[in-house]
Parts: C-alpha cells; structure tokens; sequence
C-alpha cells in the first residue's frame, strides 16, 4: 500500500509507539518519521484536550469498570495507591478530574520522553493552535500553518 503513495505529496501520520493495538509499524516507516519526518504539534488549552479525550474514549465514561482493569496495567509505574485514587475517579465519574490528572501524570510524560527521543526535527515542528476540538476548528488551524 506505501508504495501507491506519491512521493511529491505529503503523508502526514500520527506520532505513535511501535504497536499500534495487535498490528505493527514497520521498522523502516517508523525509521523515516523519526529521522526525517518534519513534525507538526498541536497545542491546546488543557480544558480542550479533557473534551476532546472525553469525546474519543466515550467508551471508557459508559464502562468505568472497563477503564478501572485498564489503570490496573498502569499500577507498575505509579503504585498502587495511585492508582486506587484514578479507579476511584473513574467510578465516582468525575471525568475532569481523571483525564487531567492522567494527562499530567502519565500520558504527557511519557509521549514528550518518547517524542524527544525520536523524532529528531520535534524542536522545529510547526505549531498548530486549534481554536475548539471540532473538525472545523482543527481544519482552521491546518490551514493557518500552511500559510507560514
């Protein structure tokens, strides 16, 4: 399928870990993106990201439960008590809450770790600043980067 691409166009792909659920990125695509890859972040308000994160995991907010034997996996790196206080969040739904202290505590650590490591070009990425989480809004800020 790469191979039906054209190489005078861009492809713009998400920054993710080598698996991606049960299928996994080929090593050289990973290697291009890392090395090569000129990098585009998009930065928004924190209220924005607990939206859009609420939005997208919808499935986790209608089965706390599902969510709670997820932060299981997660009692490795944070503890124990950590984690009780996250399942705890999930059940009492105190949605907020939760998505930021996951934000700040877990997934914004180890995506800048991860991104500072690899992708070599991350300090010159062209910086996008969505006015809301709609299609719209992102689209708007797509093309106001394209522009500079």
């Amino acid at each position: 399928m790469l191979q039906t691409f054209d190489p005078l166009h861009p492809v713009y792909v998400e920054a993710e870990s080598k698996k991606i659920g049960n299928i996994r990125v080929p090593d050289a695509l990973l290697e291009e993106m890392w090395q090569r890859g000129q990098c585009v972040r998009v930065e928004m308000a924190q209220e924005q990201r607990i939206a859009l994160l609420k939005e997208e995991y919808i499935h986790f907010l209608e089965d706390p439960e599902a969510l709670c034997n997820k932060l299981d996996h997660l009692t490795g790196i944070h503890g124990k008590c950590v984690i009780q206080k996250w399942q705890s969040l999930s059940t009492g739904r105190s949605w907020d809450e939760l998505v930021g202290e996951l934000l700040a505590n877990h997934y914004d650590p180890a995506y800048n770790k991860s991104t500072a490591k690899h992708y070599v070009q991350f300090g010159e990425a062209i910086i996008l600043h969505p006015t809301n989480i709609s299609m719209e809004g992102f689209r708007e800020a797509a093309k106001k980067a394209m522009l500079e």
